[in-house]
């Protein structure tokens, strides 16, 4: 009997579906910087390996001449900021929340901002980041609904057995 049971509970396990989260391509929207500047571009994140590639994020007007970040100039990340660098010129991405990989729209902290180092010059920034085209949330990695009922029931079973009342 205790082989049946293992049977099923690996069966279970096994033939359960993992989902794994694929990265996700953000876009800068409505982002104005202090001095009436702007940003525009994207970004891919991966919420599973917090890693930023594919970035493309571009700045223009306002009182810094406009420049170009890319995946090559890359310097500090984590899931709540991306720090661009370019030459002498900084760009801190901080967002309100973490990004996941379920996408949705993240406000920018009121910590984000870019800074001139010659001569030495700095703008904050406000907006966004948002989604476009998001595939259904999938990030999840658990096993599916028949299979937790095949497990627990297995559980309940053995430890029946175990708490007999003689």
């Amino acid at each position: 009997m205790k082989r049946i049971l293992f049977a099923m509970v690996f069966f279970a396990t096994a033939s359960s579906p993992v989902l794994k989260a694929s990265p996700v391509t953000w876009y800068l929207s409505n982002v104005i910087f202090s001095d009436g500047g702007m940003g525009a571009g994207s970004f891919t994140y991966d919420a599973t390996t917090h890693q930023y590639r594919a970035i493309n994020i571009s700045t223009s007007g306002g009182l810094l001449p406009p420049t170009t970040y890319t995946s090559d100039l890359l310097a500090f990340t984590g899931p709540g900021a991306l720090d661009l660098t370019n030459g002498l010129r900084s760009w801190l991405l901080s967002f309100s929340s973490a990004l996941f990989g379920t996408g949705g729209t993240v406000a920018l902290s009121s910590l984000s901002g870019e800074v001139n180092l010659r001569p030495i010059q700095g703008r904050t920034a406000s907006g966004f980041v948002t989604t476009a085209g998001v595939a259904p949330l999938t990030d999840s990695p658990e096993p599916g609904e028949v299979s937790l009922v095949v497990i627990g029931g297995a559980f309940l079973f053995l430890g029946r057995k175990k708490f007999r009342v003689s």
